[in-house]
């Protein structure tokens, strides 16, 4: 295992598997992950469409349960534990940004930022969030206003303004152009560097996985490679 000595180890996972019923079948999607997660780190979760990946992220994130294994998140068991705890996990804990943006309609780029504000406490402004996703001038807009990277950028305001230790973001460029893309990447990127986040992010593409800290492969359920970047790439690098 591609052991970091020197971070603190935020979430620990030791044998996780997990299956769901197919039919008169089982479907085993992980099949034995060990794999820890580190404080302030960029790892992407990488492979090809079906591998586990999406699965991975959901029991990270405590949206999903494991079939089997161990979790120790934040210093705590992440496994036997009840539905209400596993809520205040995700709500204290955990920031969450996937494809589709997720945004209500009706509530400007603020308000929707200001939404998630509202559940925790200790949360960031809402207009500091705004500002660090680069759209203080779009804060009054509302999402049908704004081109999806926006909407992007405003779902991303909307992860970090609980001061959430971890980020956990499932394929957030796959529904925008390149040049988009980059302009989310350099906002999560930026994330890492000043906020001291850690963020996990699932992607099928080869590239963004080269600006990462740290790389998981996963192949057929199974962690296939683990290996460390010596020298990360800017998302301003990066090219498809």
């Amino acid at each position: 295992m591609d052991e970091i000595q020197e971070k603190t180890v935020l979430l620990k996972l030791r044998g996780v598997t997990k299956d769901f019923p197919s039919g008169d079948d089982v479907l085993h999607v992980l099949k034995g992950i060990d794999l820890n997660i580190y404080e302030n780190e960029f790892l992407v979760v990488y492979g090809e469409s079906g591998c586990g990946k999406s699965t991975l992220l959901n029991i990270i994130g405590g949206m999903d349960t494991l079939t089997a294994g161990d979790i120790t998140a934040f210093g705590k068991d992440h496994v036997h534990i009840s539905e209400k705890e596993l809520t205040q996990y995700r709500r204290k804990n955990v920031g969450f940004v996937f494809q589709t943006f997720n945004l209500l309609p009706n509530l400007t780029a603020r308000e929707n930022v200001q939404f998630i504000a509202d559940l925790v406490e200790d949360s960031m402004d809402a207009g500091e969030a705004i500002e660090k996703v680069g759209l203080r001038e779009r804060a009054k807009h509302f999402p049908g206003q704004l081109s999806q990277g926006q909407q992007q950028r405003v779902a991303i305001a909307r992860a970090i303004v609980k001061r959430p230790k971890l980020i956990l973001a499932d394929e957030p460029t796959a529904a925008l152009d390149y040049a988009t893309s980059i302009e989310v990447l350099s906002v999560i990127e930026n994330i890492v560097k000043t906020e001291g986040t850690t963020v996990v992010m699932v992607t099928h593409n080869a590239e963004i996985a080269k600006m990462a800290d740290r790389v998981v492969r996963l192949s057929d359920g199974k962690l296939s490679e683990l290996r460390s970047n010596a020298k990360p790439l800017k998302a301003v690098e990066l090219s498809w």
